[in-house]
């Protein structure tokens, strides 16, 4: 055996050295493959990472259709009618083909693109069916119309007309009214010592009023007043001259919305009866999502404590009504015992929660968290009856996908944005801790109790995480202590507050309702001391400069990549949260200020506001801008200009003179009366609130004429000095909301003012 091994061995040998005596030298050995390239291995990351999140692909749709809404929204002039339907549908066209090919990831790249499309489609057609903004009439007139809407106010009354029309003092129609009702609404505040009428939803009605078209926003860039009255299908407001007339009472036959609105406006009045004023508006708001009727100073206690959310109906109101009508008829099927014993209990409880929830979220206005919380409830619902068990985030998903598709508007609003961020957050939270929450509660009732609380305290904080860049954005406001407050509030009205709310509605037919309503006035005043307590502590809220919405976006990015991916890669979203948040830090506030009307002109100084204010100025445009520019002292420019100085403002007996950087002269303060040509080339910008007379080669002017003719008026100093000045018109471009610029005048003419306090 050895001596057979051994020849082996040596036979083999052999064999290798006649191989090698044969081989071309060019053989070689095999060399090794290349490691790959740092930009390679990335990619190869990338691709595995969104491989292994295949099934959370398709929650990426509804956010694609929310970005193809932005762009629509953010575009300077209005685009072609059409561009966006046929773009849509050559790139789902694309997407099907791609699919039918078997190429999966191109399919879902071209339809995300397609989603984009197809949003900024819907964008584009939801705006173009909406009705003409009003052109209502600078005078008083006589308004006659049907009553949509009756909000009641701390201090009075205001209605919604709907088919309105001008006539005579005697009831004529106006000839130039001839053509028939405007077809947008317009809202009337009535005057305080008209108590003889009680108008209802549903009643026509004949008022004299002085109604404007609705304000544009106080400086560029904030809140839009017009582009929400125009979705809303809003075309003026004002104030009553004279006493309201009911003309003829009661809704015209099969007219369900206005059975609605008269059904609201019955509850609202039997809350009023039943408990007292402060505890009524409250109740009334989360019952009917009327909010028009609490005291300013609650109102203020509950957005400084955090606790303003509870008040608009949203997904807490909408899942304790579904649990309510689930549970209660369900335990009343159970007790009957042939039914419980024949037939599927479960599933009739269900149905009856759906169409009971269905039924409160047209009473409480559907506005958009309503809408998110019952869809979301509905699919729920509609699983029960098929025996399926829905995923939450996908709930979510498609409930945000059938509101932009149906409202894309709403993509603009705090609703659709707090409300979606804090129900993702929270179903992102609980993907990421079941499986330790689920450990834990195997622990004993104790554990369980503790888990609970704990539970209620990490919820409030994630939803108050999570809502915080939008509060930040839209109210330049922020909560310090909102999760104590929440923490008692919330269980407060989960608990006791609705589920007394819901019996009393349920008792409103029989006239019992009054045993219900008090409990629940208990509640609420138990909530208004624990707002008024938060409110009070040191600190509770702070003012913050505004965001910009570059910085919003980054925000909403960040956190969409934090809750819809569910591997450790999800956590490259917090820097990208992180740098939004201080998106306010790096953008510098306007250094002086026009109002639309001229009235208002603010320099800014540090944390202070010089302003001039002309008699009848803005109340609201001065708060926005304390509010947008973090600012809350304000330093009131005197009658008496001569000697008087604050910051950079210096003035003497002609003028006031605002310095720049350097402390050279940036902008000049004219009064009224005041002439162009004495100041013409002193500084590069001349500001009045009267119109100027003459001329100026050497400044831009930026009088009364200019802002009616452009509107509001920001304005940044240069290093050097040099003025760059955006208006308003220009901020938000060529849009169907935005009045077209108005022509320029000669010198000799004069725009007709608005009269004080019309707004």
């Amino acid at each position: 055996m050895a001596a057979g091994g051994a020849g082996g061995t040596t036979a083999q040998a052999a064999d290798a050295a006649v191989l090698d005596a044969v081989r071309p030298a060019h053989w070689g050995s095999v060399p090794a493959r290349p490691r790959p390239t740092p930009s390679a291995r990335l990619r190869a990351a990338i691709g595995a990472a969104f491989a292994a999140e295949r099934e959370r692909w398709p929650l990426w749709l509804p956010v694609a259709l929310g970005l193809g809404i932005g762009i629509y929204f953010l575009l300077p002039r209005e685009p072609w009618l059409w561009s966006g339907p046929v773009l849509a549908a050559l790139l789902l066209a694309v997407t099907l083909r791609l699919r039918l090919r078997g190429s999966i990831r191109g399919a879902w790249t071209a339809g995300l693109i397609a989603a984009v499309a197809l949003g900024f489609a819907v964008a584009q057609l939801r705006t173009d069916s909406m009705p003409a903004p009003l052109d209502p009439p600078r005078r008083a007139a006589v308004l006659e119309g049907v009553v949509q809407q009756v909000d009641r106010l701390p201090n009075g009354r205001r209605v919604v007309l709907a088919q309105v029309r001008l006539v005579e003092a005697g009831g004529a129609p106006v000839a130039a009214e001839a053509a028939g009702p405007w077809a947008r609404a317009v809202r009337v505040r009535l005057r305080n010592d008209d108590r003889a009428a009680n108008p209802a939803p549903g009643d026509r009605v004949r008022i004299r009023a002085l109604i404007r078209p609705p304000m544009p926003p106080a400086l560029p860039g904030s809140f839009d007043f017009q582009r929400a009255a125009f979705f809303q299908g809003l075309g003026a407001s004002g104030f009553a001259l004279g006493p309201l007339s009911v003309i003829a009472s009661g809704a015209p036959p099969g007219s369900f919305a206005h059975a609605l609105a008269s059904a609201r406006h019955s509850i609202v009045e039997r809350v009023q009866d039943a408990l007292p004023a402060r505890e009524a508006g409250i109740a009334a708001a989360l019952l009917t999502n009327v909010v028009t009727s609490i005291p300013p100073a609650d109102m203020q206690a509950m957005r400084d404590a955090g606790l303003a959310h509870l008040l608009a109906v949203s997904g807490l109101n909408i899942g304790i009504v579904c649990g309510f009508f689930l549970l209660g008829l369900r335990l009343l099927l159970a007790a009957i015992e042939p039914v419980a014993l024949r037939y599927p209990i479960k599933k009739w409880a269900a149905v009856g929660a759906l169409l009971g929830t269905y039924a409160y979220m047209l009473l409480a206005g559907a506005n958009v968290p309503v809408q998110r919380a019952f869809l979301m409830a509905a699919i729920v619902l509609v699983g029960v009856l098929f025996d399926r068990a829905a995923s939450p985030i996908r709930l979510l998903a498609w409930a945000a996908a059938a509101i932009l598709l149906v409202q894309p508007e709403a993509l603009l609003g705090a609703s659709f944005q707090m409300s979606f961020a804090a129900v993702a957050a929270l179903v992102a939270a609980w993907e990421g801790l079941r499986r330790l929450l689920a450990a834990r509660a195997e622990h004993g009732a104790r554990h369980r109790l503790l888990l609970k609380a704990a539970g209620l305290i990490a919820t409030s904080f994630v939803a108050s995480a999570a809502t915080m860049p939008f509060a930040i954005y839209h109210f330049d406001r922020l909560a310090a202590y909102s999760v104590l407050a929440n923490a008692i509030a919330v269980p407060l009205t989960s608990v006791w507050v609705m589920p007394w709310g819901v019996i009393a509605l349920v008792l409103m037919p029989f006239g019992l309702d009054a045993l219900a309503f008090v409990p629940m006035g208990w509640g609420i005043s138990a909530i208004l001391a624990t707002a008024h307590l938060v409110a009070a502590l040191p600190g509770a809220a702070w003012t913050m400069p505004a965001m910009p919405p570059w910085g919003l976006a980054l925000c909403a990015l960040g956190g969409l990549w934090l809750c819809l991916w569910q591997r450790r890669w999800r956590l490259l979203g917090a820097p990208v949260l992180v740098l939004g948040l201080a998106s306010a830090a790096l953008v510098r506030p306007p250094d002086i200020l026009v109002s639309d009307d001229a009235r208002l002109i603010g320099v800014r100084h540090g944390s202070e506001l010089v302003l001039l204010a002309e008699r009848g100025a803005n109340r609201l445009v001065r708060e926005v801008w304390l509010r947008r520019m973090g600012i809350t002292r304000t330093v009131p420019l005197p009658d008496e200009w001569e000697g008087w100085n604050a910051g950079p403002v210096r003035c003497d007996e002609d003028a006031c003179t605002v310095a720049g950087p350097g402390e050279r002269a940036a902008a000049v303060i004219l009064p009224e009366g005041g002439e162009v040509a004495e100041q013409c080339g002193r500084a590069p910008l001349l500001l009045s609130p009267e119109p100027l007379r003459g001329r100026c080669a050497g400044s831009r002017v930026i009088d009364r004429f200019a802002v009616w003719r452009q509107g509001g008026q920001a304005v940044w100093f240069g290093a050097e000095g040099a003025p760059r000045v955006v208006s308003d018109r220009a901020y938000r471009g060529r849009r169907p909301w935005v009045p077209p610029e108005r022509p320029s005048f000669a010198e000799d003419q004069f725009a007709p003012r608005p009269a004080a306090g019309a707004r």
